[in-house]
């Protein structure tokens, strides 16, 4: 668990510098330098699970979380920052591959170990997996660069393009009535159509945008905040204080599977959740996201008087409950993204940043719930 919130604040901490130093870089290139970090981290972590027996392989470990945290934050926020470029929706098929990722990722891991593998040997066999991701990420960018997307109604471009095109324009125009050149629709062309990286043209972090930022889109963060510490709390305190309370009430079945793997199994259960609500933003649109937020507390609720009575003992009907946990985590996340990037209180060149920071939200929700059930679990729920 202390492991587990000191990555949060790594991963909050790295969230925070991209906000206020890194916003300007452009995507690719900001891309480009998180692969080469995540293909370090995962090379360290082989190296440390192979020569486990050497004390130095510890703090070779902890090194790696600590990269590979940073690699995460930082690929995640650069992503939904590249998304504002594109239709909103976007940033669903961004959802479902981060969605994907929790259920592919653990899969993966578990055939590679029923095939016999260590751990060090998986890590060393994925690491390569870093290049189709950079790849990819490329590809993405330079079909960008020949399509770029022009927003339906062309008249609504934020204040920093249209201000950065009039510049260029001037110029363009002196140029022209130097040289006797039509500027007129090059000049119209310019307005209308967006930069390929606008990268270079956002707001970064300081406490006046910071101010702006929440009073135009905080309800939207809090929600977002508030879902994932709720879930957090159900997927990490909760489920492991039931799944104890179950094998001391069952002890005659604590060798059967589902007992020595209900904590793993309501997490799966959980990645499941998530993968299919992050993917359901082309499907269907909650605009009051604080719908989520209220269905998630009932689930808290649950499981909280669950893991104190433990009125419901059938692992199989929990699983179902934690899909349903990770359903609104889920769809409360990609439907806070879409509804950013779709705001019209922001200007364009704020919604990176934007974005940003609601990611910081996220981890500091599950910070709480990280905190609380480390606390809980010393003190209320000691004995349970």
């Amino acid at each position: 668990m202390g492991m587990s919130w000191s990555l949060i604040l790594f991963s909050s901490l790295t969230k925070i510098i991209n906000a206020k130093y890194l916003l300007k870089i452009r995507h690719v290139v900001r891309i480009f330098i998180n692969s080469v970090n995540i293909c370090i981290g995962f090379l360290i972590i082989s190296f440390a699970c192979t020569f486990h027996e050497y004390e130095v392989s510890f703090w070779m470990s902890l090194l790696s979380s600590i990269i590979l945290g940073v690699g995460s934050a930082l690929g995640e926020s650069t992503t939904l920052g590249f998304c504002k470029g594109f239709p909103s929706s976007v940033v669903g098929y961004f959802g479902s591959g981060t969605g994907f990722a929790g259920v592919f990722g653990s899969g993966i891991i578990l055939i590679l170990k029923g095939a016999g593998l260590n751990n060090g040997q998986i890590f060393f066999i994925i690491t390569p997996t870093v290049i189709p991701y950079f790849l990819a990420f490329w590809w993405i960018y330079r079909m960008k660069e020949q399509h770029q997307y022009i927003p339906e109604d062309k008249n609504i471009i934020s204040q920093s393009v249209l201000s950065e095109d009039m510049e260029t324009d001037e110029r363009n125009n002196n140029y022209n009535l130097v040289n006797g050149a039509p500027s007129e629709t090059m000049t119209l062309d310019r307005v209308r159509t967006p930069k390929l990286d606008e990268a270079h043209n956002n707001q970064t972090l300081n406490w006046e945008e910071l101010k702006k930022i929440f009073f135009k889109v905080g309800f939207f963060q809090i929600n977002l905040m508030s879902v994932y510490f709720l879930e957090y709390m159900c997927i990490t305190c909760f489920s492991d204080r039931i799944t104890h309370k179950l094998k001391t009430k069952y002890p005659d079945r604590a060798d059967e599977y589902v007992f020595q793997n209900g904590y793993i199994i309501l997490s799966f259960c959980y990645q499941i959740g998530v993968f299919i609500s992050r993917s359901s933003l082309s499907v269907i649109k909650v605009p009051r996201v604080e719908i989520m937020t209220t269905l998630q507390l009932i689930n808290f609720v649950f499981w909280l008087f669950n893991t104190i009575f433990l009125f419901l003992d059938n692992f199989y009907a929990m699983f179902v409950i934690m899909v349903w946990v990770g359903l609104m985590g889920g769809a409360s996340y990609v439907n806070v993204m879409y509804q950013i990037l779709e705001s019209p209180n922001l200007q364009r060149n704020e919604k990176e940043l934007a974005l940003t920071l609601t990611t910081v939200c996220n981890d500091i929700g599950i910070l709480i719930a990280s905190l609380l059930s480390l606390l809980l679990d010393n003190t209320a729920f000691k004995d349970v």
